[in-house]
């Protein structure tokens, strides 16, 4: 999984610099560099609204109101991974815990058809 196909995916322009992609997120609306993002750790910050995280956060940022599981199915949709059946609860824990990555890797492997 990509942060930044999935921050371009809602329409937002990165300029690459270093290891580093740079952006402006909506609603802030500027030109710039307010939008920090770190693809070898799949993680972003805007300074300007003083929030940042991880691929289901920003998708939560970006679209208001999903909970942790319609972030994680939206994911899921734009990396064209099929998704196994896992309980809310399951979704919740691996994302506390950080296993986000885990967690999609393993239903990658599970969808190969070696």
């Amino acid at each position: 999984m990509d942060i930044v196909k999935i921050i371009r995916y809602h329409g937002i322009k990165l300029a690459k610099q270093g290891d580093m992609y740079y952006g402006s997120i909506p609603p802030v609306g500027q030109t710039g560099k307010s939008l920090h993002v770190w693809p070898d750790t799949n993680t972003w910050f805007c300074n300007k609204n003083h929030v940042g995280g991880g691929i289901l956060d920003f998708i939560q940022h970006i679209e208001r109101g999903l909970t942790k599981r319609q972030a994680f199915e939206k994911a899921a949709e734009i990396s064209g991974v099929q998704l196994e059946p896992f309980s809310d609860e399951q979704i919740n824990k691996l994302a506390e815990k950080g296993m986000f990555m885990v967690l999609l890797l393993r239903l990658q492997i599970s969808t190969l058809k070696i």
